[in-house]
């Protein structure tokens, strides 16, 4: 915060009091970043979820699921594609939460390259805020993918 006080990012998450301040920082609203190694977007909560289960401060798994589904809006995840060059490989919608785990949307998913392609599944709400952001909703529009045309 010491560059932009406005935004909060925590370079990567690797522990219980790193995950728990993060979210509980951005459930107060800050904008903020932050990176979590794991094998998928779908899956990224669960680590966070284990993380902010551990210590003295620990929560049970169905309200850090609560906690991680209040705070965050999107997970992406970043892999390779068949030439090794690093891409969005897949985007999630963090969408509600069912009692005992993050409700996911899945808005980019691989294909068989590699690269994510758009899904219809990002909200309306969340397209809404998106796009009052700056954000141009006509880059899902293309199944094969925003980059091609």
């Amino acid at each position: 915060m010491r560059f932009n006080p406005e935004w909060l990012v925590v370079g990567e998450v690797r522990d219980a009091g790193a995950a728990r301040e993060m979210l509980l920082a951005m459930q107060h609203g800050h904008p903020s970043l932050s990176t979590v190694h794991h094998h998928s977007a779908a899956t990224s909560w669960r680590k966070l979820a284990q993380y902010i289960t551990q210590g003295a401060d620990a929560m049970s798994f169905e309200i850090a699921a609560l906690v991680i589904s209040d705070a965050v809006d999107l997970f992406v995840h970043l892999g390779r594609d068949r030439s090794g060059r690093r891409v969005v490989t897949e985007v999630c919608e963090a969408a509600g939460w069912n009692g005992t785990e993050v409700q996911l949307n899945r808005i980019f998913v691989p294909d068989a390259s590699g690269r994510g392609v758009p899904q219809p599944h990002l909200s309306d709400a969340r397209r809404t805020k998106l796009v009052e952001h700056g954000f141009d909703d006509q880059l899902l529009t293309n199944p094969a993918g925003w980059w091609r045309t």
